[in-house]
C-alpha cells in the first residue's frame, strides 16, 4: 500500500497600517498620526501536484493573501 504524505506550506507575510487619532483625543489641537505593525502566516497543507510538485504556487498564495487582506 502506497502512501500520500500531506505536505505543509509555511508564508509569512508584515502588514503596516497607519490611521490617524482625531484632535479631540490628543488634546493639544492637532491630530497625529498612529501606526501597527501586523505579523501573520498561511498554512496550506496538501498533496503535491504530480507534475509541479507543488501544492499552491507561492504566487498563487501570495495573490489569495492580497485579495483577502
Amino acid at each position: 500500500m502506497t502512501s500520500n504524505p500531506q505536505f505543509l506550506l509555511y508564508r509569512r507575510y508584515s502588514i503596516s497600517l497607519v490611521h490617524q487619532i482625531p484632535v479631540e483625543f490628543v488634546g493639544d489641537g492637532c491630530s497625529h498620526w498612529h501606526g501597527h505593525d501586523f505579523k501573520f502566516e498561511v498554512v496550506i497543507s496538501g498533496l503535491p501536484d504530480a507534475k509541479s510538485g507543488q501544492i499552491l504556487s507561492t504566487r498563487s498564495i501570495d495573490e489569495i493573501v492580497e485579495r483577502t487582506i
